[in-house]
Parts: C-alpha cells; sequence; structure tokens
C-alpha cells in the first residue's frame, strides 16, 4: 500500500491462498494499493479512502495474464499452430546493467557499450533510471492495451523503470523490424539500482 502524498509505501502485505487480504492499524488518509502475482499483470487501484474506526473494502482485484510470452507460462495447442508462435525468432532472459544494451533480435547478452545492432539501453540521467530505444528502435508504454504487442503504440520516449518491476511489460520494436514483448522479472525499488531483468520475446514481423 502506498501514500500518495508521500509516495511511500508503507504496508507489504502476501494474501492468502483465496487472495484474500487484509491490512489493519492504518493511519487515516488516501492510500493505493498495487496487486501482483507472478505470471499476472499489475493491477494498481489508487484512491483508496481509509478513515479512523472504518473498514475500507477493496473489493474484488482481477489480474490479467499477458499471454502465453509470460515468463514461466507454458501454452499448449492442438491442431495448426498460431502464426504468433511460427514468428518467434527469440526468447530469452537478460540482465542489463547501466552503459549496456541488448539485441532484442538474438539471445541475452548484453552489449557494453551500446553499438549499431543494439535496441534497448539502460541509462542513467540526472539520477534517475531508463531504458532508452537505440538505432531506430522504438518503445510502447508499459501495460500494452492488448495482450500481445500487434497493436501497441511505439514512440521514442524514455522509458523510466522505478517503480516498475514484476507483472510489467512492455513492447519493443526493434532496429530490424521485428517486435519483442517484454516482462520485467524483479521488482526496481529506488534509484540506486544499477541493473534491470528482462525477459523477452521477440517475433518477426508478419
Amino acid at each position: 500500500m502506498i501514500r500518495p502524498d508521500t509516495k511511500a509505501v508503507v504496508l507489504r502485505l502476501h494474501a492468502q491462498e483465496t487472495g484474500a487480504f487484509e491490512a489493519t492499524a492504518l493511519t487515516p488518509g488516501l492510500y493505493s494499493v498495487t496487486a501482483f502475482a507472478p505470471g499476472f499483470r499489475k493491477r494498481d487501484l489508487s484512491r483508496i479512502i481509509v478513515q479512523a474506526r472504518s473498514v475500507a473494502d477493496v473489493g474484488n482485484i482481477t489480474l490479467e495474464l499477458p499471454g502465453c510470452d509470460t515468463p514461466g507460462t507454458s501454452c499448449s495447442y492442438f491442431g495448426e499452430i498460431p502464426d504468433d508462435i511460427i514468428r518467434i525468432t527469440t526468447r530469452s532472459y537478460v540482465t542489463m546493467k547501466t552503459g549496456c544494451a541488448v539485441d532484442l533480435d538474438r539471445k541475452g547478452d548484453t552489449i557494453c557499450p551500446e553499438h549499431e545492432d543494439s535496441d534497448v539501453s539502460l541509462v542513467s540521467k540526472t539520477g534517475e533510471l531508463s531504458l532508452v530505444a537505440v538505432n531506430g528502435a522504438a518503445l510502447s508504454t508499459p501495460y500494452p492495451s492488448s495482450r500481445t504487442c500487434d497493436d501497441a503504440s511505439f514512440d521514442r520516449k524514455d522509458m523510466a523503470v522505478v517503480g516498475l518491476g514484476l507483472g510489467v511489460d512492455f513492447c519493443v520494436r526493434t532496429s530490424r523490424g521485428s517486435v519483442s514483448h517484454v516482462f520485467f522479472t524483479d521488482d526496481i525499488e529506488s534509484e540506486s539500482t544499477e541493473q534491470v531483468k528482462l525477459w523477452y520475446v521477440t517475433r518477426k514481423p508478419r
């Protein structure tokens, strides 16, 4: 749970097997809740009002599975193999350190410093850690609008990564025209972090 006025994380909870959770002894005020589980997209709830001597019910929180690209997920198909599976060229984990880059059309070896085959670089600008598209590549916003990257919107804006992590995915149009679905596999909780861990699945263009 987060206090929006200070951005401070005030409480972390593990839900029961049923998904139920309860937080007690909270100071009255405005809160937000982020729910996540391995293999599912994060879900953010904002403007939760906690009043003295009362119960604030956040209701049911449904988490979405972002398709078969999700790390640790195995999908089985019957009959004809779907086109998006046929087009997969690379599946790989990669750990990116500040000043290094990755070529998403190949297995997850980092490139330090980046060169013309790089697609995404990890940089620190004025103390803020960001992923940056290089060599003509482009990024989507976190949480693409669909479970795949086929209809994602791309631009050249830097992606600030502090506060992102497990349950956050985005898309990259690589410098070679392929499309990569990328997932964070570790939380990034502070500006002092010097690396990010990612899982990506890259497909040839249609």
